[in-house]
C-alpha cells in the first residue's frame, strides 16, 4: 500500500491536502508514469539535470502533484509559473 504524508500546499486557505510523493504511487497515466522513470534515469545516470518539461492540461488533472514528484525524484525544486488571469489583467 502506497503511503501518504500529508503535507499543506495551500498555505493561503488553510486546506490540508494529500498528494502522492513519489512516482510509484501516482496513479493512473502508466505511460506518462514510464516515460518519466525513464527521463530521470536517464538524467541520473548522465549525472546533469532532467531536461525541461511542461505539463499542461485542465485543471485536477495532477500536472502540479507530478511536477512536485518529478522534482523531489530529481532532488531538485520545481520552477513555479502562474497564469495570469483576466482578473489580474484587468487590476493592472
Amino acid at each position: 500500500m502506497a503511503e501518504f504524508v500529508p503535507k499543506s500546499f495551500a498555505p493561503d486557505c488553510g486546506e490540508e491536502t494529500i498528494r502522492p510523493q513519489r512516482l510509484e504511487d501516482f496513479i493512473g497515466q502508466e505511460e506518462l508514469r514510464a516515460n518519466m522513470r525513464v527521463y530521470l534515469n536517464a538524467a541520473k545516470e548522465r549525472g546533469q539535470a532532467m531536461d525541461h518539461v511542461l505539463f499542461y492540461g485542465n485543471p485536477g488533472l495532477g500536472k502540479t502533484t507530478l511536477a512536485r514528484i518529478m522534482a523531489a525524484e530529481a532532488e531538485a525544486e520545481a520552477a513555479k509559473s502562474k497564469k495570469s488571469s483576466k482578473k489580474d489583467k484587468e487590476e493592472k
